[in-house]
C-alpha cells in the first residue's frame, strides 16, 4: 500500500472549532481572505488569521521560508483543528523540503484544497499517513450542491457518493485508498520523496487548462514511472479548459487521450466526475478508503 507508515485520520469537525487559513500558494488579495472568512463562519467554524497571511513576494504569499514558517503553525497550534487553503496557485511544493514533517506527524489534523495543494495532500500522506480533504478553497464560490457535499464532508459521519458521466473501462468495482488530485501538480512530484506510491490504490485526477498533448504527455510520463499498470481504478475529474485542439493532422481529442490510455488498464476506469476547477467542485477523502463502481459510474467516498 502506498502509504510507508500507520494511515492518520483527523477527526471530522465540530461547529465552534477553529479552522487555521493558510497561503502556501500564490498570494491572496483582502477581498479573497473576507471571502475565506465567510465560508468558515457559514459553517459555524472560528478561523485563525496569522500575520503573514496577505504577505506577497512576488506572485507567492511571501518567501518560501515564511510560508512555511506559516504553515507550521497553523499545523503545529494545539487549538486548531484543520487547515484550510485559502487559494493554490504555484509554490505549494516549494514548502515541501522545509516542512517538519516527524514533528508533525503525531497529531494529524484536516488538510482542506485542491489544485496546487495536491502537493501538499500526496506529500502528507507520503511523510506522514494522513488523510485529508480534496475540496475547494477557502475562498471559493460555491454551487448549492458543492458546498451541501463539502459540509457532509467536513462535519458528516458517513461516506458520500459522486456520480461519474461515463467508464472507459469496465471492471469489477475497486475498494482501495484513493489519492491523486492535479494531474500537473502530482507528475511534478515523481521522482522527488514526496509522491507516493500508487501500488493497489485508486487514482483521482483532474486538470485546468491545459491542451490534450500535454494531456497526453502528462499520462505518458505517468504509465512510464510505472504508476498506471499499479493503480486499483481511476476516477478522472474534470478537465476544465482542456478542449480538443483544432482538427490538423498533429491534432488530438481528449476522448482519444483518455481512450489510449486507460481503456486497457484492466481495473474500473469512470470520467466526469464532480471534482476540480468548476464552481460545482466536491471534495473527496484523498487517502482515505474509497469504492469505484464502473457500472454505476458511483465514486464511494469514505472517512476510514
Amino acid at each position: 500500500m502506498s502509504a510507508p507508515r500507520p494511515i492518520l485520520l483527523p477527526p471530522k469537525l465540530r461547529p465552534g472549532q477553529t479552522v487555521a487559513l493558510a497561503t502556501p500558494s500564490f498570494a491572496i488579495e483582502p477581498h479573497e481572505r473576507d471571502q475565506a472568512l465567510a465560508l468558515l463562519d457559514s459553517l459555524g467554524l472560528r478561523a485563525a488569521c496569522p500575520p503573514s497571511l496577505l504577505e506577497r513576494e512576488g506572485p507567492y504569499a511571501g518567501t518560501d521560508q515564511s510560508r512555511a514558517r506559516e504553515l507550521a503553525w497553523a499545523l503545529s497550534e494545539p487549538g486548531h483543528a484543520a487547515v484550510w487553503f485559502v487559494r493554490g496557485g504555484a509554490g505549494a511544493a516549494k514548502l515541501l523540503p522545509l516542512l517538519p514533517f516527524r514533528r508533525l506527524a503525531s497529531r494529524p489534523i484536516m488538510l482542506i484544497g485542491y489544485s496546487d495543494i495536491t502537493a501538499l495532500l500526496m506529500a502528507f500522506w507520503k511523510r506522514a499517513g494522513w488523510v485529508g480533504l480534496h475540496a475547494p478553497v477557502a475562498k471559493a464560490a460555491l454551487a448549492p450542491e458543492a458546498r451541501e457535499c463539502l459540509a457532509a464532508a467536513l462535519m458528516g459521519k458517513a461516506g458520500w457518493d459522486l456520480r461519474g458521466r461515463r467508464a472507459l473501462a469496465h471492471a469489477p468495482r475497486a475498494r482501495a485508498r484513493l489519492i491523486g488530485g492535479n494531474l500537473s501538480v502530482l507528475v511534478s512530484l515523481l521522482g522527488t520523496p514526496f509522491a507516493p506510491r500508487p501500488d493497489g490504490c485508486l487514482l483521482a485526477l483532474e486538470e485546468v487548462d491545459e491542451p490534450p498533448y500535454k494531456i497526453d504527455r502528462m499520462l505518458e510520463q505517468l504509465a512510464q514511472a510505472g504508476w498506471l499498470r499499479k493503480v486499483a481504478g481511476v476516477a478522472l475529474g474534470q478537465f476544465t479548459g482542456c478542449a480538443d485542439e483544432p482538427a490538423s493532422p498533429r491534432g488530438l481529442a481528449l476522448d482519444e487521450v483518455f481512450r489510449h490510455h486507460f481503456a486497457r488498464l484492466g481495473v474500473p476506469v469512470v470520467e466526469g466526475f464532480p471534482f476540480g476547477h468548476q464552481d460545482d467542485n466536491r471534495p473527496f477523502a484523498h487517502g482515505s478508503l474509497a469504492e469505484l463502481d464502473a457500472q454505476s459510474l458511483i465514486l464511494r467516498c469514505l472517512w476510514e
